[in-house]
């Protein structure tokens, strides 16, 4: 199966579903993949949506979940 692009990822985030991610010995996210999809996501791609606020870990700490700030980051693109 091949990595999601930013389009697809952005559809299954604004659908609610969440990133989980797999994490090496020095707690390193080595894997991350869409909930229920299990659609593999480029680590470049979930690295920069952490980094610029996109996701964060939800209040339960179950993976990672758009962000508020995520939500209308993408509703502006959305509407270009």
């Amino acid at each position: 199966m091949s990595d999601l692009d930013a389009d697809t990822l952005n559809a299954r985030l604004i659908g609610g579903h969440r990133l989980l991610v797999t994490r090496d010995a020095t707690n390193r996210v080595t894997k991350c993949v869409v909930e229920f999809f299990d659609e593999p996501v480029p680590l470049t791609l979930f690295n920069t949506y952490l980094a610029n606020g996109m996701i964060a870990p939800p209040k339960d700490g179950v993976g990672f979940a758009i962000t508020t700030e995520g939500k209308k980051r993408l509703s502006v693109r959305g509407r270009r």
